[in-house]
């Protein structure tokens, strides 16, 4: 059993509380680390389906890694942050794992 752990770090400007949309007063940095481990369990990544299966399961380690369900309604700059952090975590995540047939359907799905 193979396991990849996916770690996301982004450093955020935040308000505590988030007072409305995008209204930020006296923002202080706040960083998030996350890890969240991916089972290649069952997996061939030599097969196009299975490294579809795997993407798939990297991205959505990438959205609980990089998840801030403490912030009720994000504005739009940590929106985009949150974006970026899924972004890198699974950028990351392929490359770290090698495996050509994942890398090609990430590439492939980037176009």
């Amino acid at each position: 059993m193979k396991l990849l752990a996916l770690a996301a770090v982004f450093a955020l400007a935040v308000s505590s509380p988030v007072l409305a949309d995008d209204t930020v007063a006296r923002a202080t940095d706040h960083e998030a680390a996350h890890a969240v481990t991916v089972r290649q369990d069952g997996l061939n990544l030599d097969t196009d389906a299975d490294a579809a299966v795997m993407l798939t399961r990297l991205r959505s380690a990438s959205m609980r890694a990089c998840d801030m369900p403490e912030i009720d309604q994000p504005g739009p700059a940590l929106r985009r942050a949150i974006a970026q952090c899924r972004a890198d975590a699974v950028a990351r995540a392929v490359q770290e794992l090698d495996a050509p047939r994942v890398t090609q359907a990430y590439l492939a799905s980037a176009r």
